[in-house]
């Protein structure tokens, strides 16, 4: 993102980093409503570590939501390294989060 235009009134995407030794993933969460900066990263990694959101369809969601349960929240993500894969349940995902940053944003429809 090369502008960032401070507006309450858009959705944005966060991307939220983990890692865990030599693994690593991401996942996109987007924000919406009245609020803009901080409380949006803050809405996120809230979201993430409880994991009460929906995912997206995102690349980086597809690649790393392993399990969605009958309401279509997150239950396990998966990380990467260069020869294996390891699975978190998100009940435990709060530990390996190590960022959040705004990716993108866009007009609320």
């Amino acid at each position: 993102m090369k502008y960032y235009e401070v507006n309450n009134r858009k959705i944005h995407q966060v991307k939220v980093s983990l890692m865990y030794e030599d693994y690593v993933g991401a996942l996109i969460y987007e924000v919406g409503g009245n609020t803009m900066g901080k409380s949006i990263l803050e809405a996120a990694l809230q979201a993430v570590e409880y994991g009460n959101f929906v995912p997206i369809d995102h690349e980086l969601n597809r690649a790393h939501v392993n399990i969605v349960n009958e309401y279509g929240y997150i239950e396990e993500v998966v990380l990467f390294n260069d020869q294996d894969t390891l699975t978190i349940e998100i009940r435990d995902i709060e530990d390996i989060i190590i960022g959040a940053q705004i990716i993108s944003y866009r007009e609320d429809d």
